[in-house]
């Protein structure tokens, strides 16, 4: 990412490559509290090039609005690009609220057209050393060609007989929640995540469960992380000989 950022009073301009405003993860996984991204941030904008504004009206409150080249993570065959806005509120005590909305244009244009995305995040501070978030996303896609010349429903994957391959579906849901707790030893973290998300038309159901341990020393952060991530759809651990769809 590169930009740059100019004030004009209440209002701040920023005009280059960004990461997006979706999503409770980031990027950088020294910034989240896992290691690993979750399942919400596979299916989210890593980063956009265009503009936005930032407009701070009162203390607390702010407003976003962007324009941009499209969905960064997605392939593209067009260049119709997208945009996206943000209302957030911080100004309750230990509280944090950010409701976001992207509308992408660039998608492959031989399964969706359109495709909307809403999030809704939210931070909390229940005591000193225990953060808690939470995360509900839910993205819908108008359909250009969800269907083959043949009636049959599209498949994530092009390459024929692909075990990992699932029925495409148009709208998909999900949530996460997160707890960090700071430990009384200096520099050690703990925090668990569970998050589901659903894919209906594919009949589809996936769960992450992970647990993070997080020490800190100076510049140095040491990471110890396990996770499981199940799905009711042969995502995962598909056996070659067997591409039917396994829980």
């Amino acid at each position: 990412q590169g930009y740059i950022a100019q004030a004009f009073g209440p209002v701040t301009a920023t005009l280059g490559r960004f990461k997006t405003h979706l999503g409770f993860e980031c990027a950088d996984s020294v910034s989240d509290w896992n290691y690993t991204r979750s399942l919400h941030n596979a299916n989210v904008p890593f980063v956009h090039t265009g503009l936005k504004l930032n407009y701070a009206p009162v203390e607390g409150l702010g407003l976003m609005v962007q324009a941009d080249d499209g969905n960064s993570t997605l392939y593209k065959t067009d260049s119709r690009g997208g945009g996206g806005a943000q209302v957030s509120w911080t100004g309750t005590k230990d509280l944090a609220i950010y409701a976001n909305y992207y509308y992408d244009q660039t998608l492959a244009a031989s399964i969706v057209d359109q495709i909307h995305f809403f999030d809704l995040v939210t931070t909390y501070t229940l005591m000193d050393g225990l953060d808690l978030a939470g995360e509900y996303h839910y993205t819908t896609a108008l359909a250009s060609g969800a269907k083959d010349s043949t009636g049959a429903l599209l498949t994530t994957s092009t390459m024929p007989g692909d075990p990992m391959a699932v029925p495409y579906s148009p709208k998909s849901q999900g949530y996460a929640l997160y707890a960090n707790y700071s430990t009384p030893l200096t520099g050690l973290a703990i925090t668990p995540r569970f998050e589901a998300w659903y894919t209906p038309d594919a009949f589809e159901s996936k769960f992450d469960y992970t647990l993070t341990l997080r020490y800190t020393k100076g510049k140095v952060v040491n990471w110890l992380e396990w996770r499981t991530d199940v799905s009711t759809l042969a995502n995962f651990t598909a056996p070659p000989s067997d591409p039917g769809n396994q829980p």
